[in-house]
């Protein structure tokens, strides 16, 4: 089968455990199908954002705690693909207010690193604040991908407001953490990166040593 028809016949058995759940009023399963409509909708080859995200209110709406903590990471998302950057800010901050209210630092690093990258453009200060926690959460929970991602990350900040050097060492880093975890594509990526922010520091040089003369 191909993977659309797999998709649609997903599909039908969550909106049968759906339909089933509503009727004997089981708000887990209600829950648990919302959920798996909402993902399914999204992570299809041609993904439904509107409709998934009221699969993901509803299961909002009917969720313990750890289920409001995935449907509110869910929407920001969906919300973060609509480039709905407001909506999806807002949806990070209260999964990540969940997963410190359930003590996750797993769940508190994966909502700081959403927060961080959805926050990039409108807010740099916000950005750098959640990642530099992903950061400290990722070194605790030796998360090495986590880790890795959140290096870019700071580096990127740190090119995006021209501090060359900061930015240089933020990717050395994450060079040495890919290489240490044998990452060819996070190696590749922090590689360039360096060779970018140094190649801006020895380029603003040349300039202020050319207006001195």
């Amino acid at each position: 089968p191909t993977r659309r028809s797999s998709d649609l016949a997903a599909l039908r058995c969550y909106k049968d455990l759906l339909r089933a759940s509503l009727e004997s009023s089981d708000a887990v399963g209600e829950a648990l199908a919302c959920n798996c409509i909402g993902v399914n909708l999204q992570m299809r080859q041609n993904p439904n954002m509107e409709e998934a995200i009221r699969y993901h209110q509803q299961h909002l709406a009917v969720a313990d705690v750890p289920g409001k903590f995935i449907a509110h990471c869910n929407l920001g998302l969906a919300y973060q693909a609509l480039d709905m950057l407001d909506e999806a800010a807002a949806n990070h901050q209260h999964a990540l207010r969940y997963a410190i209210r359930m003590s996750s630092l797993a769940g508190e690093s994966l909502a700081c690193g959403r927060l961080g990258m959805v926050s990039k453009l409108a807010d740099a200060a916000t950005a750098k604040a959640c990642t530099e926690r992903q950061l400290q959460l990722a070194r605790t929970l030796h998360d090495q991908r986590g880790k890795e991602d959140a290096l870019l990350q700071l580096g990127s900040l740190a090119h995006a407001e021209r501090s060359w050097s900061e930015a240089h060492h933020y990717y050395e880093e994450a060079l040495k953490v890919a290489d240490a975890s044998e990452d060819r594509e996070g190696a590749d990526l922090a590689r360039v990166s360096v060779g970018m922010a140094q190649g801006n520091q020895d380029f603003e040089e040349f300039l202020a040593q050319m207006a001195q003369s």
